[in-house]
């Protein structure tokens, strides 16, 4: 039998967990290994073009390129991020959340809304947040700052293990 206990979590959402929830589910996608292999190319055409022509500025600036591309520096994703969530007048209102094993109860100053588990199709758990994923690169983002112990973080995670596949 499912206990009647339910989880209620408060919280201000954050730059900083968006822009890590984006950099979380950029790298569980298929470009992240894409840009590997523009990186290796990268510093392919500079081993190329350093072999041929020596070192000139133009042959050797293909591999910070590389380096860049390595560790997804060159990218505006993060930019898009920031006035997404600069321009979102959402993300500026406190949320109350209550966990429970029926459904999830949804509230700030301008939406009261009930979800259901099934909306969910799985989860993606980082240091610093819970990602609830429910289509391709749509989520529902909880900062593990909003709980209040790690107690009912562990509660937390054992409701999503009944509720969501993993």
């Amino acid at each position: 039998m499912k206990e009647a206990t339910s989880i209620s979590i408060s919280f201000i959402n954050e730059l900083k967990d968006h822009i890590e929830a984006q950099r979380v589910l950029y790298s569980k996608g298929s470009f992240a290994k894409l840009d590997k292999v523009v990186a290796v190319l990268l510093f392919g055409f500079g081993v190329y073009f350093v072999a041929i022509a020596g070192v000139r500025w133009w042959t050797i600036i293909w591999f910070p390129l590389a380096a860049a591309e390595w560790f997804d520096l060159v990218t505006f994703s993060r930019w898009r991020t920031k006035i997404e969530f600069q321009r979102n007048p959402k993300f500026r209102e406190e949320y109350h959340l209550t966990f429970s094993h029926e459904n999830i109860r949804f509230k700030t100053a301008s939406v009261d809304s009930t979800l259901q588990w099934t909306l969910y199709e799985r989860v993606i758990e980082t240091p610093t947040l819970f990602l609830l994923i429910y289509g391709k690169k749509l989520y529902t983002l909880i900062p593990k700052r909003s709980f209040n112990s790690n107690e009912v973080m562990d509660m937390f995670r054992a409701l999503l293990n009944e509720t969501i596949q993993r």
